[in-house]
């Protein structure tokens, strides 16, 4: 077994030892592969005993047969995020989790880069005792498991002993197993019947049985189901009644179901074969005795059991055996008024265990159906158990469902399962709202799904899936005909087709906003479902929608987005990316700033067209594709300022990585440069290798980076508007060059713990060569550094102090020392060199031109030149710095104190170690201050406060200085106020020093103040000449259904005020309008009745 990681950390509970592992996790044994983002593994190593296990397998052939050390080793894995489980070529599953044991006779070998301290300790597993296990190896989940905290240790049973021992005979066969190791065999049963167009009772031809009313004259017959109406006119009717029937009687608690041994989400269902003893038991409803009647028919091989005055009927024990293990469904509960049961055993249905007999029900008055969660209420219900089909009338199912919060209600007059994977709804409406006459729903003449799941969900009694504990995507399809959306009991949109996943949470519309400024005018925004409205399936995995936007200030604007998470692409591994194109026909004018006012875009037909792919080729190898077109240099800034601003800069790429030997990568990349009024550089093409932590001897440790390629640095092209044109100058380095690029950068350190602290003394070296410098000469350059790293920790504890008033339980004081002295000198000046390797994104560079003019009246201070900073900031230090052009003569020493004070705090025996205090000062002392840092010798003094008054308020302070001429110098101090599900609060004040000056006060909010009321805000006010600069402020309504909001913000700096409303759904998993306290607003109902 191979165990591969990019960082993990190794403790020990008890006989265990824990391993933490993160960042591209890879499991292999065998035909098994495993990988996650992260997993947590446990490890318990034991001899083998000298018996024999129940098996009849020998521990002395065992013994004979394996390695010397007769060791077994148990493991289990609990892996998370991304998880991609495969046991053969026919068996795979994919999850969010994914939990299981594996097994060796050889010590697992560990791959990892990095191995570091554990900082938590990790909390064992909770495993319920066997006792509550009801088949096989299954692991049984308490209803309370969930939420309580788990138990001490991991508990081995008599099955995981038989089941190891048989694992370790079929490795020693070079066999390895085709399922998880808690996978039983498959019990053989009769294949289900087929399954009709329609079901009806009295059909003998189904497989069911004959309903002869004149036997049984307690029911009425069933009628036919009446037709469906298919015009559009049909479904306009306002459907006038929403009612859920009476309560039932109170049932008690149902059982929830059993977790599968091995994977988190339970296993397909689709190929399973239903095994284990089922158990059927018939009490009366409501504490009343039933009234039974029974009659045998010879003639037909059967008998018919009537139950009046009330049936409550228990299935339990129903479980699937699959290729991914077995599965218990649970207990399903159904109430009745009266039944009718047939079998073709009485004997053997009174006996309470009914296993594969046939069984058929008809049940009418107050019907109540649960499983799990899901509870399905109607007036008459057929079923037939066995074959799994039936019919419902008059139908109400509130079901929890993927991507959706809360619970989903379906409301139909008759509700038929064709088959295991076909179900069919006739006038059918669809809602998340529990009120009786629900604000809004989809209504539909006829809805029908397709269940196509393949490894997350199980298909459970009547059709409706289990759904998986990670909550993931299915493959259900759904489609529907003659289409209406009703708000507030009046139809507003009708669709005569639509094709969906059950999982999307939204009908046609997946996003609206409307807006109105003195910008863009009145806005009107809309995003549209495209595989809803083509009635087209969705592909899994992929979100697709198209956006139909009104500005009229600007004109119409249309665009469409395409997002994929793909389990395999092409015959490679899982890929990701995005497609994202939007446009229009600008007919107005943009407004950028105070001196940007009314300028003419350098285009009419504005826009702009993104494209980013990543996919995993193997496990060490990945392709990234990258596509970035921008119509003019003002576009985004206009109408996508945070993207503008915050992102990465949209480039045309295509790179391919190679990982090996776990310390290595290989990065061959290619760009070339679309947008010519931004300053970029392709690369025809170039080739990085990065070799990092290489263990030399046991005493030292090397890191390399080379890299050669061909750059053309291409500089911005002039703006054609007069207000940017004028202020508008290329930076020093900024300069159109061309030619080879090679680099070569070592590092050996010697680090060594002299018991107190830790010592890291250190070379490094560079060897650098450009085909073309700012003078159009080649260049050549040979650097050497070397310097000593130190760290020296110390801790106090004192848990003598003790204070309520101060919420402090002991004290701890943890102290850091930190320096790092380092000397470097070089044959070239760093003013050289064109910067092919930019230091800042397009946005920063534009900012830079204008600061010349706007701050320093058309002439750049040295100090101020983004070169210098990066050169006074070290970044040469590092072997794999971003740009390897920034390289100077430097002398320099760097101090650091990091600080923290920290005490228990929580309830007596459940205490938590938490920070009170953190305090860390840095500085750089430069010994050749009039070359290095401008005649000061100090610079880069910064600082970080944070003071934990409690779990809710935090007071935090941070600035940074630097104290030559106009340097810069900033402080500021606020508070921060956080409640969960309540709100945030913050408040601050910021001192600007330098280059600019500003005093800035700052504070935003966002506060829920009942439970139907939230309000948010936020201001900005420089008490400097500049006064206000924006506020913003917005009052949400929380409905049953959907937030509402309407808000109003003022621009000072773009003398722009919006007004805008904005309406989104209560269900949806993510939002943003819903967050307060740094959580989402719950779904209506999460804390009871409201």
């Amino acid at each position: 077994m191979t165990i591969q990681a990019h960082s993990a950390s190794k403790s020990q509970q008890g006989d265990y030892t824990v391993y933490q592992l993160e960042g591209g996790v890879r499991i292999t044994q065998g035909s098994f592969r495993a990988s996650c983002s992260k997993a947590n593994l446990w490890v318990l190593s034991q001899e083998i005993p000298p018996n024999e296990d129940s098996a009849g397998i020998s521990n002395s052939t065992l013994r004979s047969a394996m390695n010397p050390t007769s060791m077994i080793h148990r493991l289990v894995l609990d892996a998370q995020g991304e998880c991609d489980i495969q046991w053969s070529e026919e068996q795979r599953l994919r999850d969010q989790r994914w939990m299981g044991r594996l097994y060796s006779q050889h010590e697992p070998k560990f791959e990892v880069q990095v191995w570091q301290q554990p900082v938590t300790p990790l909390a064992p597993l909770d495993w319920a005792p066997e006792e509550s296990r009801s088949t096989g190896a299954k692991a049984s989940v308490s209803e309370a498991g969930r939420n309580s905290a788990v138990k001490d240790g991991v508990v081995w049973t008599a099955q995981d002993e038989q089941t190891h021992l048989r694992l370790a005979a079929q490795l020693l066969q070079s066999q390895p197993p085709s399922a998880p190791p808690s996978a039983q065999p498959s019990v053989p049963a009769s294949e289900p019947l087929g399954s009709p167009n329609s079901m009806q009772i009295g059909n003998s031809t189904l497989g069911g049985t004959v309903l002869d009313p004149g036997s049984i004259p307690l029911f009425e017959s069933i009628k036919g189901v009446p037709e469906v109406p298919t015009s559009p006119s049909a479904s306009q009717q306002q459907v006038e009644s929403f009612q859920l029937p009476a309560p039932a009687a109170n049932t008690g608690p149902i059982p929830v179901p059993l977790a599968a041994p091995v994977a988190a989400s339970a296993p397909n269902v689709r190929s399973g074969v239903r095994v284990g003893a089922r158990t059927f038991k018939i009490s009366g409803r409501s504490g009343i005795d039933p009234l039974y009647s029974a009659k045998s028919r010879p003639e037909r091989g059967d008998s018919v059991v009537t139950i009046s005055r009330g049936i409550r009927l228990m299935i339990g024990d129903v479980a699937v055996q699959t290729s991914g293990g077995l599965f218990d469904m649970g207990t399903v509960l159904i109430e009745a008024d009266r039944c009718v049961v047939w079998t073709a055993d009485l004997n053997r249905l009174l006996s309470q265990k009914i296993d594969d007999l046939p069984v058929e029900l008809y049940l009418e008055g107050n019907i109540v159906f649960q499983q799990g969660a899901r509870v399905i209420y109607a007036d008459r219900m057929y079923y037939n158990v066995q074959s799994e089909y039936g019919m419902i009338l008059g139908a109400e199912v509130l079901t929890p469902a993927p991507k959706y919060e809360g619970i989903v209600r379906l409301k139909a007059d008759v509700i038929q399962q064709r088959s295991r994977e076909n179900f069919l709804a006739n006038r059918a409406a669809m809602t998340s709202s529990r009120l009786g006459v629900p604000r809004y729903w989809l209504q539909a003449d006829r809805i029908e799904l397709n269940d196509q799941r393949q490894s997350s969900d199980q298909t459970g009694l009547l059709g409706f899936g289990v759904l998986s504990p990670s909550g993931d995507t299915t493959a259900m399809k759904a489609k529907a005909r003659h289409n209406f959306v009703y708000m507030e009991g009046v139809p507003v949109a009708y669709w005569p087709i639509l094709n969906t996943n059950v999982d999307t949470p939204s009908f046609y519309i997946s996003g609206a906003s409307f807006r109105n400024d003195s910008i863009f005018g009145t806005q009107v925004m809309l995003d549209w479902n495209l595989y809803q409205i083509f009635g087209i399936d969705a592909l899994d995995g992929t979100k697709w929608t198209l956006s139909t936007d009104y500005l009229s200030e600007r004109g119409f604007a249309i665009g469409t987005n395409f997002r994929y998470n793909l389990p395999s692409l092409h015959g490679g591994g899982p890929a990701y990316g995005e497609f994202d194109a939007w446009g229009l026909n600008d007919e107005g004018l943009d407004t950028l700033g105070s001196d940007r006012i009314d300028m003419v875009p350098e285009e009419t037909t504005r826009g702009r067209v993104a494209w980013r792919h990543r996919q995993l080729l193997s496990p060490d190898q990945e392709l990234w594709a990258e596509l970035g077109y921008i119509s003019d240099r003002n576009f985004l800034e206009q109408y996508f300022e945070e993207e503008w601003d915050t992102n990465k800069d949209r480039s045309t790429a295509l790179r391919y990585r190679h990982y090996f030997m776990g310390q290595q990568m290989l990065d061959l990349w290619a760009q070339v440069r679309l947008n010519s009024f931004f300053t970029e550089t392709q690369w025809l093409p170039r080739v990085d290798h990065y070799w990092l932590g290489q263990n030399l001897g046991n005493f030292f440790t090397w890191y390399s980076h080379s890299q050669a390629g061909y750059g053309q640095l291409k500089v911005a092209s002039s703006p054609t508007a007069p207000q940017d044109a004028a202020k508008f100058q290329l930076q020093p380095w900024e300069q159109t060059s061309s030619g080879i690029q090679a680099v070569t950068r070592h590092e050996i350190s010697l680090p060594f713990d002299t018991g107190h602290s830790k010592w890291t003394p250190f070379i490094s070296g560079e060897a650098a060569y450009w085909g073309e410098d700012l003078n159009g000469d080649s260049l050549g350059r040979l650097t050497g550094q070397a310097g000593l790293r130190t760290s020296l920790p110390m801790i106090k504890v004192a848990p003598e102090v003790q204070s309520s008033l101060f919420n402090l339980n002991g004290l701890a004081h943890k102290v850091s020392f930190e320096t790092e002295t380092w000397y470097a000198d070089t044959t070239k000046e760093l003013d050289l060199l064109p910067l092919y390797d930019p230091i800042d994104d397009n946005s920063q560079e534009h900012f830079r031109r204008r600061l010349v003019f706007n701050t320093f009246g058309g002439s750049l201070p040295a100090q101020f030149e983004s070169r210098e900073y990066a050169s006074r900031q070290g970044m040469q230090r590092y072997v794999t710095a971003a740009s390897s052009q920034i390289v100077a003569d430097q002398l320099q020493s760097r101090f650091g104190i990091h600080q923290r004070w920290q005490t228990k705090r929580g309830v007596a025996g459940r205490e938590r170690i938490a920070d009170v205090v953190e305090f860390d000062v840095d500085a750089i002392y430069f010994a050749k201050s009039e070359r290095d840092n401008f005649g000061e010798d100090f610079g880069g003094l910064n600082y970080e406060f944070r003071y934990h008054v409690g779990d809710r308020v935090t007071l935090l302070s941070d600035g940074y200085y630097d104290m030559f001429d106009r340097g810069l110098q900033a402080t500021s101090i606020g508070t921060l106020i956080s409640r969960p599900l309540r709100g945030d609060f913050y408040v601050g004040l910021t001192n600007l020093d330098g280059p600019v000056s500003a005093k800035l006060l700052t504070s935003t909010l966002t506060y829920r103040m009942n439970d139907k009321w939230a309000a948010v805000g936020s201001s900005v006010y420089d008490f400097g000449p500049t006064g206000s600069n924006g506020h913003t402020i917005g009052l949400t309504r929380i409905g049953e259904s959907f937030l509402f909001r309407v808000g109003l913000a003022v621009d000072s700096g773009r003398d722009n005020v919006s007004l805008q409303f904005a309406l989104e759904p209560r269900f949806l998993p993510t939002r943003g309008l819903g967050v307060v306290g740094g959580q989402a607003i719950p779904p209506a109902g999460f804390f009871g009745l409201e």
